[in-house]
């Protein structure tokens, strides 16, 4: 006969209350005596600045159609950067493990590496040598070693959430609250300067571009010049059907040589403009200060979860006995 859940319960109420107490006393145990992370965030947010070059002049729509027909479209504003993307990069995660940090545990300037003990650990112990082996370790180099378990740790200890308003929250988790700030300011500057670096060489390879553009269509008006003048030289007089029509044709390549000539002299000067104002792609709407309270571990919350989950293991566990094992062996 099986035994329902809530008589069984309040059978092994007991039991099960002296269960969960030591479960949660170990978690508050933990929580104690663990090395408390503190949460430092910044807020960035991509500036207004990214809009078209075409808006800051009268002739923004002209050089907009132009640039779909010519082929141009090498401006600004087809640039994106992910900011979530940039902060998960690799180089980033590397830059910020190699570099020296202030630590009031080593009262010191000392890399991740170092401030983790990493370069510690020699990785030739029974256990990392199976480590090594299911994970496919291939390399000897223990610098290499400790760069990448380094990097992951620091993996662990940044988030990046995305507002639907398109704001950017990082946070980095550290057991110093001054190194989580310098960390989470590192990360927004290191985003900034790269983009606003990216940015300009674009601007600059823009204005290369156009002006070589500009010395081809240059050299075709100057050609369309030249043969004008030297029709009017060979006929003062248009009066023949053949002779109008070569001459409408010849006024024609000119006009539109002109036309294209004034058009890339325009998109060149917006692309000097662009190359020599200061980007701002990025703001930082809030740095990051070191913060006064620990984040994890959360007292409360550790304790919500070792309750119920505790609570749920020994109740699973009289209820297999009771209806499974105890049928079984009778």
């Amino acid at each position: 006969m099986n035994i329902e859940l809530i008589p069984l319960i309040i059978k092994k109420r007991i039991n099960i209350s002296i269960f969960v107490v030591i479960c949660l006393f170990f978690g508050f145990l933990y929580s104690i005596f663990s090395t408390p992370l503190y949460n430092a965030h910044v807020t960035i947010y991509p500036s207004e600045s990214e809009q078209k070059v075409s808006s800051i002049s009268d002739f923004g729509n002209m050089l907009s159609q132009f640039q779909n027909f010519s082929g141009f479209g090498n401006n600004l504003s087809s640039t994106t950067y992910h900011i979530k993307d940039l902060v998960e990069s690799d180089i980033l995660k590397q830059n910020i493990v190699q570099n020296k940090w202030f630590s009031l545990a080593f009262n010191k300037e000392v890399s991740l590496i170092e401030y983790w003990e990493l370069d510690q650990n020699n990785y030739d112990s029974f256990f990392d040598r199976i480590k090594n082996s299911l994970f496919s370790i291939i390399t000897d180099d223990l610098n290499d070693i400790r760069l990448s378990n380094a990097k992951n740790i620091l993996e662990t200890r940044i988030q990046v959430l995305e507002e639907d308003s398109g704001l950017f929250i990082i946070n980095v988790l550290m057991e110093e609250p001054k190194l989580a700030s310098e960390i989470a300011n590192y990360i927004s500057t290191y985003i900034q300067t790269y983009v606003s670096s990216k940015s300009t060489d674009r601007a600059k390879k823009n204005t290369l571009f156009i002006k070589d553009r500009l010395n081809e269509v240059e050299e075709k008006l100057k050609l369309s010049e030249d043969k004008l003048m030297e029709f009017f030289k060979k006929n003062p007089t248009i009066d023949t059907p053949a002779l109008q029509f070569e001459n409408l044709t010849l006024t024609r390549d000119l006009e539109t040589n002109q036309g294209l000539y004034l058009t890339i002299l325009q998109e060149l000067e917006i692309a000097k403009i662009e190359e020599l104002k200061e980007l701002e792609i990025i703001q930082i709407l809030d740095s990051a200060i070191p913060p006064i309270e620990k984040s994890k571990p959360n007292l409360i919350l550790v304790l919500i979860i070792i309750f119920n989950f505790s609570f749920l293991m020994i109740v699973s566990f009289y209820f297999i006995l009771e209806n499974y094992f105890k049928k079984i062996k009778k």
